[in-house]
């Protein structure tokens, strides 16, 4: 309709160009298919390269759909004034994901196009990531609202929460934590609740990501969190090189792996491998010709196949091995005594150790210093100094806005320098001292597993369990809280057989926290469904503090 509506009965598209990233590509697939593109005459959809000088469209037309990134905008403002000198009779139009907004619209009037191209808003519905998982795929979302301060996205992340209250009715208990969730939820229009005759939500859990970023900063232990922090899982594609791509949704052999543990993966890797060449050593020169052809249509193309998909996930073990594979022992253990607060001051060596050393990336030793200095609520002045100093002469000192950005979310911050607000925020970031005593007596009890990134540390995987287990309301999970928390009751009717939890992630969440939801999910006999504005991982995050 979208692209319909652009269209008079005598002019149809011509061209789309995608602006800004590939990912949009990726998440357009989920919305519209090819078919439906060409049903509008649409004959190329490729990417716009942002070192290109020009995006001449050949024809009248052309579409540029982008995100609301008003660096690249502009960008695609002069290429067009450009071609505009050149041939006046193109149209241009802009397609701008989640929405357009009075900072553009004052953009093209600066660049003198406003009035000359057509802006649309495009919100599309959450694509469905993993069997639990949904997510609105806004890779921006966390610089945004908690680098930037800008709200602006506000009204489209309510407007797709209105979407799903409308299909899955009013939710009998709700959980909101965190100044911009409960800003989004206050904005519901209550309207969307009666859309629905059902109320199929036992409890509706959202929390803002600032308020545990320790998740996010520790190093994945699964399967599926090194994948997305060594190559990035964009949708449910995982490149791992130019000639193997897997598929997080069908891919039979990660549907197995994914959440286990990466040492318990090559010995999984290496099971199937003995079982291929079992299945292949079944041929023998004594078969029939029926039996050979049964082994050739059946058989061997399920083998070969099975092949295929083994060999693409040990060539993803060998780039993780050799991305971190020496250290990874080091760091998790390194990791582990810095959230059981076990000698700072030998945490701080051996990270600088690392930094001097150049044994992991960069990004990675920023990742772990982010670590140490949020658990502990900041650093020690020299300490800091002497960190960012010796940062600054390894990687250059165009790295000085991202330790601004990193203090300005207080995640790598002197201690002395915390006033008594700084320190109040600092501590409403983690659970404070009474909920997580609870959690400690938790520990004993649970089945998750003891490692760094399953310690029983996750903000939501907690929320979930006081509520099931020890059957914590949500008027009591507030008072563990001094601030930016609110909960209401809607319904005391209570589900009797599974409880439906759907838990709301604005800002991200991890790979990590999602394989300990499901491990939840699995041993207290629950459903959830998690519902995100986007997947994000450590790297992703240090990334957008340091553009």
């Amino acid at each position: 309709m979208l692209l319909t509506s652009m269209t008079s009965a005598r002019e149809k598209l011509r061209y789309i160009r995608l602006g800004s990233t590939e990912n949009i590509l990726k998440s357009l697939n989920h919305v519209v298919n090819i078919h439906d593109l060409r049903s509008c005459d649409v004959q190329k959809i490729y990417k716009i390269n942002l070192d290109s000088n020009s995006i001449a469209v050949k024809n009248s037309t052309g579409v540029i759909i982008t995100y609301d990134n008003l660096s690249h905008i502009k960008f695609l403002c002069h290429q067009i004034s450009t071609e505009l000198k050149k041939r006046e009779n193109i149209k241009y139009y802009f397609v701008i994901i989640p929405q357009v907004t009075s900072a553009i619209e004052f953009l093209l009037e600066e660049e003198g196009l406003y009035g000359i191209v057509e802006v649309y808003s495009l919100l599309w519905q959450p694509v469905v990531i993993d069997t639990n998982l949904i997510s609105l795929e806004l890779p921006h979302v966390f610089s945004s609202l908690f680098l930037e301060k800008n709200l602006l996205l506000v009204p489209s992340l309510t407007r797709s929460l209105e979407h799903l209250f409308a299909l899955f009715g009013q939710p009998k208990n709700t959980f909101i934590h965190g100044e911009i969730s409960i800003d989004i939820y206050e904005r519901l229009n209550e309207y969307c609740f009666k859309q629905s005759n059902s109320n199929d939500i036992d409890y509706f859990i959202m929390f803002d990501r600032s308020l545990d970023y320790a998740s996010v900063l520790l190093t994945p232990v699964t399967y599926v969190g090194l994948l997305d922090q060594t190559f990035g899982i964009t949708n449910e594609s995982i490149e791992i090189n130019s000639s193997a791509t897997i598929n997080k949704r069908k891919d039979p052999v990660l549907k197995e792996i994914k959440y286990k543990n990466f040492i318990d993966v090559s010995n999984y890797l290496k099971e199937k491998s003995r079982f291929i060449q079992s299945e292949q050593n079944k041929y023998n020169n004594n078969m029939s010709v029926l039996e050979l052809k049964q082994y050739i249509n059946q058989d061997l193309k399920s083998i070969l196949e099975l092949k295929k998909q083994v060999a693409t996930h040990i060539a993803a073990c060998e780039s993780i091995l050799n991305n971190m594979g020496e250290y990874y022992a080091e760091i998790t253990e390194l990791e582990n005594n810095i959230i059981s607060d076990i000698d700072r001051s030998e945490c701080y060596e051996h990270i600088s150790n690392m930094l001097l050393g150049q044994k992991i990336t960069k990004e990675h030793v920023l990742q772990i210093m982010c670590l140490l200095s949020y658990y502990n609520q900041g650093m020690q002045g020299d300490h800091y100094n002497e960190f960012k100093s010796n940062y600054f002469n390894i990687h250059g000192y165009e790295h000085m806005t991202t330790f601004y950005n990193l203090e300005k979310i207080k995640l790598l911050t002197k201690r002395n320098t915390m006033n008594i607000t700084d320190t109040i925020n600092a501590q409403t970031q983690m659970l404070n001292n009474e909920l997580r005593s609870i959690i400690n007596k938790l520990k004993a009890s649970s089945d998750i597993p003891s490692t760094p990134s399953t310690l029983n540390r996750y903000y939501v995987s907690r929320i979930v369990e006081l509520i099931v287990t020890h059957k914590y309301s949500v008027d009591n999970l507030c008072k563990l809280f001094p601030s930016n928390c609110q909960s209401k009751i809607y319904d005391t009717n209570i589900s009797k057989d599974k409880l439906t939890f759907v838990l709301c992630a604005v800002g991200g969440i991890t790979h990590n926290e999602i394989a300990c939801l499901s491990t939840l999910e699995k041993n207290l006999d629950i459903n959830i469904l998690i519902y995100t504005s986007n997947l994000i991982n450590a790297a992703n995050m240090l990334q957008q503090c340091m553009s």
